[in-house]
């Protein structure tokens, strides 16, 4: 069944944690970053048991299919978007659990298992979907899409949520920007579809991250109004993050998606390296 994004927003604080001390004397270079992944297929599966809708008329072709935990999900399975941007997946899932480790308001990352023997309709591309995992994100009853900067600010508790949306986008290079509002609940904004961040090819392209390592992410509009408390807190929260809060989060990804220990082991390193920079920018938004 379908629920609201306000029940189902998955936002985490997390208490702050002395950097120094979370990361040692000698920092984790980007070849141990690659060094430490290790991909056991622990994260949280639901099976996938019916297509309801789809394929949607976009780069990823998404599928809403019901699941035997008695949820809708919008699937985005590897057929479906184009393979040289297979990895777009593992990005929707790294940003979207690194967005609820800083308690930012995203849509939940979740993986469907597609069983043997489902059928699907043709995906228009020449390829169909075939059994194995997907990604996915729980189907919400009422909310709107939107492409441009995030919006309503005076609604609900936007002027929070929309700090975190800064904060999440300059960390994670985000581009081709994507948000939902609830209209169940004042409008209350949370951010989506992440398969274009970190340096806007879908294809977590290794040498483009380390050359922009050091720069601004994307404008996400005008900070005039942003909780001062929130961005303060997130600042707070990204100069104290540690490797060992980020790393778990990259092995919950799939071991059979096709994305190397290079190019995983190095979006680790990319959004830890950003952290404290970012830190800086945000308190730089306040008044």
């Amino acid at each position: 069944m379908a629920s609201s994004a306000h029940e189902t927003t998955g936002e985490v604080g997390g208490s702050k944690v002395d950097r120094a001390t979370a990361v040692g004397a000698t920092p984790l270079t980007r070849e141990d970053w690659i060094a430490n992944v290790s991909r056991a297929d622990g994260a949280p599966v639901v099976v996938a048991t019916t297509v309801i809708a789809g394929p949607t008329p976009t780069m990823s072709r998404a599928f809403k299919v019901g699941c035997d935990d008695d949820q809708e999900y919008w699937i985005k399975t590897l057929e479906g978007v184009d393979p040289s941007q297979r990895a777009s997946l593992v990005l929707e899932q790294v940003v979207g659990r690194v967005g609820l480790l800083l308690g930012v308001a995203v849509v939940p990352p979740h993986l469907v298992r597609i069983p043997v023997g489902m059928d699907f309709p043709e995906l228009g591309n020449g390829r169909a979907v075939l059994p194995g995992v997907a990604h996915a994100s729980v189907s919400f009853s009422s909310v709107v899409e939107k492409k441009a900067v995030p919006d309503h600010r005076g609604d609900d508790d936007n002027k929070r949520r929309h700090a975190g949306i800064f904060a999440l986008a300059d960390l994670a290079r985000g581009s081709d920007p994507q948000y939902l509002y609830d209209t169940s609940a004042d409008n209350s904004i949370f951010s989506h579809d992440h398969g274009l961040y970190a340096c806007n090819t879908g294809q977590l392209d290794v040498q483009a991250m380390v050359a922009s390592v050091d720069q601004p992410g994307m404008s996400c509009g005008d900070p005039v109004g942003l909780d001062t408390a929130e961005l303060e807190r997130l600042a707070d929260r990204l100069g104290s993050i540690a490797e060992s809060e980020i790393a778990p989060i990259l092995n919950l990804v799939p071991s059979d998606w096709p994305v190397s220990d290079e190019q995983l082991g190095t979006l680790g390193w990319f959004l830890f390296e950003r952290a404290a920079n970012v830190a800086v920018r945000l308190r730089g938004l306040m008044p």
